[in-house]
């Protein structure tokens, strides 16, 4: 039977690298990446993905100023279940010779004209932070970083006050934090335990006319942004000029949720998913 599965994609500007002024980036065109990858075979395209496995670009689609891609991230074991309401979940058994992997895929597109990523969110995929990663390792230095296309609301600005901040990584092995974060000791701790996730919150509680270090809490908002396919929650209490709220910051990111239609076996086609994807691109 067919299943209604909702699937959310989100924005990103590809700009150019810098190790100075983040702000003055300039475009980068990721055709230029097309060009080097295109030149290699399907092996010569994986890459170890830090400390969570390896992957590739699959595929690569042209459609007028748009391109679909299809990145594989490629697991030698098998993480899926079967579950109903009233028994307990059963293994999906997939057998796979030495030379196989097991793949999860991961969909975007890119806009050629205005250098815009819209990217599938698909945990356990490629995250934009992978994706960073993945491009750059084409080249002898890095080309390009993946920025999110935000709406008005400014979480860095330099007068605003922090009372609270609380995140959920998803994934310990694919995070990337700013070198002496404040929470970076616990999430190596959590690598060297094999744990999956790490959750941690920062809050002054209940004292009033307090704060926060606004400098941290950037800092641990920027990295959320960063490696938003690893982070499953990342909410902030946030004083300015409007007042004092909770924000969910992953919903002061442009998206769009598609609305997709399965096989009997669960399974949606990479080409269905783009075109859906160019279709409501805006």
């Amino acid at each position: 039977m067919a299943r209604t599965i909702n699937i959310t994609c989100r924005y990103y500007l590809i700009k150019t690298y810098t190790e100075t002024n983040k702000e003055a980036e300039a475009l980068y065109d990721l055709r230029k990446w097309f060009e080097v990858v295109n030149g290699c075979s399907l092996s010569e395209r994986i890459k170890e993905l830090g400390s969570s496995g390896k992957g590739r670009l699959d595929d690569i689609k042209n459609r007028d100023d748009f391109y679909a891609l299809n990145f594989v991230r490629m697991e030698s074991y098998s993480s899926t279940y079967t579950v109903t309401k009233d028994e307990c979940a059963k293994h999906v058994d997939i057998a796979i010779e030495n030379d196989e992997y097991i793949g999860k895929n991961t969909v975007a597109i890119y806009d050629a004209q205005k250098s815009i990523l819209m990217l599938m969110s698909n945990q356990g995929g490629f995250s934009p932070n992978t994706i960073t990663t993945y491009v750059n390792s084409f080249f002898d230095k890095p080309v390009c970083v993946l920025e999110p296309i935000k709406f008005k609301k400014d979480f860095t600005k330099t007068d605003n006050k922090f009372g609270k901040i609380a995140i959920k990584i998803s994934s310990v092995n694919d995070f990337v934090p700013t070198h002496n974060a404040a929470y970076e000791d616990a999430l190596n701790q959590a690598r060297a335990m094999s744990a999956s996730t790490l959750s941690f919150e920062f809050s002054v509680g209940r004292k009033k006319n307090e704060y926060l270090d606004a400098n941290v809490v950037r800092t641990i908002i920027s990295d959320a942004f960063s490696n938003m396919g690893a982070v499953s929650i990342a909410r902030v209490k946030m004083e300015d000029e409007e007042g004092t709220a909770f924000y969910n910051l992953f919903e002061n990111v442009k998206n769009c949720v598609l609305t997709l239609e399965a096989d009997a076996n669960g399974e949606i086609a990479y080409e269905t998913i783009a075109n859906a994807m160019v279709n409501s691109y805006c």
